[in-house]
Order: structure tokens, then C-alpha cells, then sequence
């Protein structure tokens, strides 16, 4: 297997697609096989990526900066840049879409919970920010896979699964140590969670 080196802050892959952050550029591969890939037009980067996520159908790519910005990209023939959105003044570690596209999410360590409307790309039109998670480091966020619910994970140990219908938090799962990374599983029924102490939970 060929093997590719990358000082990366950040990695990210879909089916055909993986991508890794370092510097100032997001650099891309074509996952053609299992032994071969192709390197495709790299993202620049404005403010050092702290987190990102593609689109359904791996079309679209968005990432949050250290700077408190997200950005989001049309990764057609050559990657162009749909928006800037303005996410606070603190890094932003948590960028996810709704299944179907429509809604981009970002958590801020400023304790926000931020949702643009994807309706039109090149003009996101901010949903509504989640203000009632107070005083929390958001690590994580991502949505069910029928959108009915966003989970978000902060720097206090605690998992919150918010309702898409209201926006409102309709449980709060507690957890030993902070959460690094969580998910849910393919049919929606279970969440997986890894903290900072090495527990692995579902």
C-alpha cells in the first residue's frame, strides 16, 4: 500500500474520499482501491482546522478553526468555497450535517450550538443557537440517522441528546470522564462514546 505523509491535524473519510488537515490546506485523496490513491485538489484553510465533515454523497466538506470560524466547501472538479460563518471568538472542535444535508451543525467552546440552513449554500441562513447548554466545551456533535436528533458531547462528562423537532435537550446521558468522541450507531438506537480515560460505552 502506498503510504502518504501528512502532518495532520484532523483526518476524515467517506467510501470513495479520505482528507487530512495540517498547516494551512486540507489535502484530499481518491480511495480508487485498496492499494491505490489519488491525490485530488486540496481545501485551503484559513485559521488552522479543528474538526470537519463531509456532506451526504461526500459533495460538500465543512471545517471548524482554532479562530472561531466554520467554513464550508462545493468539493466539485475544483474545490470552491461556499461560505465563511461566523461560529464566536473561541475554536470550534464540532462541524456535522443532517442526513439529508439541509442543516449544518457547529459546537463551540464558547458553550454555543450553532445551525445554518443549507438550503441555499452559497447563503446559509443561521436556524437558530442553542444558548441553553450552558458553560460547556462542546467535543462532538452529529445527528441521528433520521435527523430526529442531534447528540452532543462536551468537555463535562456528559452526553446530550437534542430533540431537531424543538431544539431542546431530551436527555442527558453522564459519563466518567470527558467525551473525546461519540456517534450513533447505523439504526439509530444506540450511542458509542469514548472519554479521555479510555472507556469505550454503548
Amino acid at each position: 500500500m502506498r503510504r502518504v505523509r501528512c502532518n495532520a491535524s484532523l483526518s476524515l473519510r467517506t467510501a470513495t474520499e479520505i482528507a487530512a488537515a495540517g498547516g494551512v490546506q486540507i489535502t484530499r485523496w481518491a480511495t480508487d482501491g485498496p492499494a491505490a490513491l489519488r491525490e485530488l485538489p486540496a481545501v485551503p484553510a484559513s485559521g488552522a482546522p479543528r474538526t470537519g465533515a463531509y456532506g451526504p454523497r461526500g459533495a460538500r466538506l465543512a471545517f471548524g478553526t482554532d479562530s472561531g470560524s466554520v467554513h464550508l466547501w462545493d468539493l466539485g472538479d475544483e474545490p470552491t468555497e461556499l461560505a465563511a460563518l461566523p461560529a464566536g471568538a473561541r475554536p470550534v472542535p464540532a462541524v456535522s450535517f443532517s442526513p439529508d444535508g439541509r442543516i449544518l451543525a457547529a459546537g463551540s467552546h464558547d458553550g454555543a450550538i450553532r445551525l445554518w440552513d443549507l438550503s441555499a449554500p452559497a447563503a446559509p441562513g443561521p436556524v437558530r443557537m442553542l444558548t441553553g447548554l450552558v458553560d460547556l466545551q462542546v467535543t462532538t456533535t452529529g445527528f441521528s440517522p433520521d435527523g430526529r436528533h442531534l447528540l452532543v458531547s462536551s468537555t463535562d462528562s456528559t452526553l446530550r441528546i437534542v430533540g431537531t423537532g424543538t431544539w431542546t435537550v431530551q436527555r442527558t446521558l453522564p459519563h466518567p470522564d470527558v467525551v473525546t468522541w461519540a456517534e450513533f450507531t447505523a439504526n439509530g438506537s444506540s450511542v458509542v462514546s469514548v472519554a479521555t480515560h479510555g472507556a469505550f460505552r454503548r
